[in-house]
């Protein structure tokens, strides 16, 4: 067990020590009696509150908070009780909380970079008599991938997908774009990556949109 309390008695082999209120120290251990073990600031070795006295104490929730914040001197980022375990050997439990508290800083968390999802259909041409006709066909496959990513990244996950579901011969396909949904139903034209090559006007960076329709189109159906 391991907090802050503020006690008005305590003692040790020696006998009883009359603590100030609001002094602040940390629990090192309790036995099997209930009896805590307390180092208090000012006292050079641990002090022993019986579990009688408990009713004096006081716990400060907030010394738990396993937030980490960073020191201005070291750069490093420490928990409070991070901080007392590196520290604690040179200044006391009340300056350290108070170190934490008013001059460290938060950590700064960067938000991971945003992602797009894909919903990717499949397309093939089939017969109908003497004619033929796009159709979709199978159930489309869902992944995500970064939204700032260029025509050859997209194809090369696209790739990596239809390996998965049809093998690593799976060839022959190229990659249509939707504007929404109720075109893949349709007629989706740009085209976008075609015999392993970028196709359209654009073929570096492209910042996709937060879902993305895409198309996958075979002349013949692939094989399992």
């Amino acid at each position: 067990v391991s907090t802050f309390s503020s006690c008005s008695g305590a003692q040790d082999d020696k006998g009883m020590h009359e603590c100030s209120k609001g002094l602040l120290g940390r629990v090192l251990a309790i036995d099997h009696d209930g009896d805590a073990s307390v180092r208090f600031d000012g006292h050079p070795y641990p002090l022993w509150v019986l579990q009688d006295n408990f009713g004096l104490l006081q716990t400060d929730i907030a010394a738990d908070s396993r937030e980490p914040r960073t020191c201005p001197h070291d750069g490093r980022a420490y928990t409070l009780h991070g901080l007392i375990d590196e520290w604690g050997h040179e200044y006391s439990l009340r300056d350290l909380r108070l170190y934490w508290r008013d001059v460290m800083k938060p950590v700064q968390v960067r938000d991971p970079p945003p992602r797009s999802g894909v919903i990717l259909h499949f397309r093939h041409y089939g017969q109908y008599g003497a004619a033929r006709r796009r159709e979709l066909f199978g159930i489309p496959a869902v992944f995500t991938i970064l939204r700032e990513s260029t025509t050859e990244e997209l194809a090369k996950a696209v790739h990596a997908h239809l390996s998965r579901l049809f093998g690593d011969d799976c060839t022959g396909w190229s990659l249509f774009k939707a504007d929404n949904r109720s075109e893949v139903q349709g007629q989706a034209d740009e085209l976008l990556w075609e015999d392993g090559e970028a196709q359209g006007p654009s073929t570096g960076d492209r910042w996709l949109r937060e879902r993305e329709y895409l198309v996958v189109e075979w002349r013949e159906v692939p094989g399992p």
